[in-house]
C-alpha cells in the first residue's frame, strides 16, 4: 500500500488503493520488484501451500484409515501404506476439485478467508470437546454434532438467511454442535430407560 501510495501512477488505470486492495500485492510483486525477488516469491507461497495441503492430507487420509476403516482389524505395513496413499489421492482430487468453486465465494480476499477457512474449525473442536469434557458423550452423539455444526457453519457462510458476520461462524457453529450432540446423547440415553 506504501508503495502504490507513492507511486500511484502504477496502478492498473481505473483502480484505487482502497477499492482494489486485494490486487495491490500481486502487482507490487509484479511491477515493483526484480525479476529474481519476483520468483523467489513465488515459489516460497507455493511451498508453503504445498506444505500445508501435504500435511492436511497425510494427516487426514491416516486418521480415517485408522479410525474409520480398520477401527478393529489391522493389516500389515505395505497394506496400510497403499490403503492410506490411496485416500490420500481421492482426498486431493477432492480439495483441488472443490478448489476451483473459490471463484463463487462474494466478497474481498479476507472475506473469503473468513467463510471457507473456518467452516471446518468448529466441527473439528466440536469432536475434541465432546471427547475431552463430556464423560457420557458417545461417538454416534460426536459425529452428529459435528455435521450439525458444519451445517451451521455453511448456513452462516453462505446464506444470509441469518444475519451473523462470518466472524461468528467458530462460536456459533461450536455451541451448536456441542449442544446438539449433548441432546443427542441425553435423547438416546433417555430411550434406553
Amino acid at each position: 500500500m506504501a508503495y502504490f501510495t507513492e507511486f500511484h501512477q502504477l496502478l492498473t488505470p481505473g483502480t484505487t488503493i482502497f477499492k482494489d486492495a486485494d490486487t495491490l500485492f500481486p502487482r507490487f510483486v509484479r511491477i515493483g520488484l526484480p525479476a529474481g525477488l519476483t520468483g523467489l516469491i513465488a515459489a516460497a507461497i507455493m511451498a508453503a501451500a504445498m506444505s500445508s495441503l501435504s500435511s492436511g492430507l497425510n494427516s487426514s487420509s491416516t486418521v480415517f484409515q485408522e479410525d474409520i476403516l480398520y477401527r478393529k482389524k489391522k493389516n500389515d505395513d505395505a497394506k496400510n501404506l497403499h490403503i492410506i496413499k490411496t485416500i490420500s489421492a481421492i482426498i486431493g482430487v477432492f480439495v483441488c476439485i472443490s478448489s476451483l468453486l473459490i471463484s463463487h465465494v462474494p466478497g474481498n480476499l479476507l472475506d473469503i478467508i473468513f467463510k471457507v477457512v473456518n467452516l471446518v474449525v468448529g466441527p473439528l473442536f466440536v469432536l475434541f470437546f465432546l471427547a475431552l469434557f463430556v464423560p457420557f458423550a458417545t461417538d454416534k452423539g460426536a459425529v452428529f454434532g459435528a455435521i450439525f455444526s458444519l451445517l451451521i457453519a455453511v448456513l452462516i457462510a453462505f446464506f444470509p438467511i441469518f444475519i451473523i458476520t462470518p466472524l461468528w461462524i467458530m462460536p456459533i457453529a461450536l455451541l451448536g454442535g456441542v449442544l446438539s450432540g449433548v441432546f443427542l446423547v441425553f435423547s438416546i440415553i433417555n430411550l434406553k430407560t
